[in-house]
């Protein structure tokens, strides 16, 4: 399609006056979201082609042609002055998810912050880490992290990998934050981290409050852990190069099991389960050494699903493969026929793929694929819960940087990531250069505290399934299939018409709470 075909121009931005009933708001909406979800399919099959490295136009244009409707007055003024006025339900929701994206276009769609963004992000995607000169790729640095035994080459990689990237990179990401800043500041928002809370339905210090209740909780396994793990292996203290490696040393399944060739298969065989036939589905894998496990593209919903994957030996890399593929069913049994309706908050989008995620957790699925006993497995996942704090605690600790990052960006933000890593890792303040490496602050914006909202969301929806249907491998298939059901007609097919936190209350008889996932835990 080409971007600057007249068919793909917006629809003219008519006078308030002239929309003088719902009628005709609704045709005009239908128009302007029509033209949105154009401009959307275009804008993710060039993003899915830049990461894996195949020529596509330039991302900036689809910015302009996004704030063209989006940052247009005259769209504004018609959708604030109905959204108070309009009766009917659904066309009340469509109006207010369309508040929500006029406010987070202000910042991500303005020239200077998308150009700044889409070029830091190619930087970000073409760098070539290196450690004493030797080119390596993103997954051969998380596989060493995780399974080389010599601190001395894990420290190496640790300091060395992406560090010079991250300090090339470091006053153009932090600029990027203050240009965003700026932009929520005339929105009437302290920053651009409160701004995005505020859409993800969330505060500052509502999330904070979680933050230190999980801190608590978590504390005394995490310590334990720790200690254990320094005395296990001699260690005069843990070092930030050791923790994941203590972390998979504590935790693991036999890696034969979960080969890069047998991960296919599995995937297969898990959505079987479910009665999912995978080669029926709208669902391409492509593997790519990108600088995550995994990453869904959905280029258009439910119709072209695209997952890029960078596997290796191993249960993480499956489970985030299945992570992914969790996205993908998400996206494919959406029956919403509005652009608006498609697109789900980034917290319940990571529910879902930790939803299917959780399946891999239970013993019975472990028994049947590693050949382990019942003891076997079970100690397995007492001592998994161990790492699973771990990722926790990790995950805290780097979304409390970012979110506080905004109140000064100018600061030494390599200090303050530090502090934090030092707050909730129990690990040395550690100054080398990575937080401008992650590829988070630039193109998703305080997003990592999505993942832990996403683990509480699906412990509690598991606990659900559970009290209603029973332990999900111990079902007959046709119960199995009760299951999905339950998830589709829940989750999935309502999309965005409903608010994720109606969904889970819908879903669970209440609303989100910590408490079934520090149960699980143990804790």
């Amino acid at each position: 399609m080409n971007l600057f075909d007249s068919s793909f121009l917006p629809p003219p931005q008519p006078p308030v006056l002239l929309i003088g009933s719902e009628t005709l708001l609704q045709s005009w909406l239908n128009q302007l979201e029509d033209h949105l979800g154009k401009i959307a399919v275009s804008y993710n099959s060039a993003s899915f082609n830049l990461y894996i490295g195949r020529p596509g136009p330039d991302l900036s244009q689809f910015d302009a042609a996004f704030s063209n409707i989006l940052l247009e007055p005259a769209n504004q003024q018609v959708i604030n002055f109905w959204r108070e006025r309009a009766t009917d339900p659904l066309l009340r929701r469509r109006l207010e998810l369309f508040r929500r994206n006029f406010l987070g276009a202000e910042v991500s769609k303005a020239p200077q912050i998308s150009e700044t963004r889409n070029q830091i992000n190619d930087r970000l995607i073409k760098f070539q880490p290196q450690v004493s000169g030797k080119k390596i790729n993103r997954s051969e640095i998380t596989e060493i992290l995780r399974n080389h035994p010599d601190p001395a080459t894990r420290r190496k990689v640790y300091e060395q990998a992406l560090s010079p990237l991250s300090a090339r990179l470091s006053a153009e990401v932090a600029e990027l934050l203050r240009l965003r800043n700026v932009e929520a500041r005339r929105l009437g928002y302290a920053t651009f981290a409160d701004l995005q809370l505020a859409l993800l339905g969330l505060n500052r210090a509502g999330l904070f409050e979680l933050f230190g209740h999980l801190e608590e909780l978590t504390a005394p396994a995490y310590q334990a852990f720790l200690e254990n793990s320094r005395q296990a292996f001699k260690l005069d203290r843990v070092e930030p190069w050791d923790l994941q490696w203590l972390a998979d040393r504590k935790a693991s399944l036999p890696e034969p099991a979960f080969t890069r060739s047998k991960i296919p298969g599995l995937i297969r065989d898990l959505l079987g389960k479910f009665g999912l036939d995978l080669a029926t589905l709208p669902v391409e894998l492509v593997t790519k050494d990108i600088p995550f496990g995994g990453l869904c593209f959905t280029i258009k919903v439910p119709d072209d699903i695209r997952i890029v994957s960078n596997p290796r030996d191993g249960y993480p890399s499956f489970r985030t493969l299945v992570h992914e593929y969790g996205h993908a069913i998400h996206a494919a049994f959406n029956r919403q026929s509005y652009f608006t309706l498609k697109r789900e908050n980034g917290i319940f989008n990571e529910g879902m793929a930790e939803t299917l995620a959780f399946f891999t957790h239970y013993p019975a699925w472990l028994e049947s694929v590693t050949g382990l006993d019942t003891k076997q497995v079970a100690r397995y996942r007492a001592e998994n819960n161990a790492r699973r704090i771990v990722r926790l605690r990790s995950l805290m600790a780097q979304a409390h940087f970012e979110i506080e990052a905004y109140d000064n960006p100018t600061e030494n933000l390599d200090r303050l990531l530090a502090q934090y890593e030092a707050r909730y890792l129990g690990l040395p303040v550690n100054l080398t250069p990575r937080w401008a490496a992650s590829s988070f602050p630039t193109t998703h914006p305080v997003y990592r505290q999505n993942y832990i909202l996403a683990d509480l969301m699906a412990a509690q929806t598991h606990a659900a399934l559970y009290r209603q249907f029973g332990s999900f491998f111990d079902l007959e298939s046709n119960e199995r299939a009760k299951v999905f059901d339950f998830l589709r007609e829940n989750y999935f097919a309502p999309g965005n018409s409903l608010e994720w936190t109606d969904k889970i209350t819908r879903a669970t008889g209440q609303p989100l709470s910590v408490n079934f996932l520090t149960g699980e835990l143990g804790l």
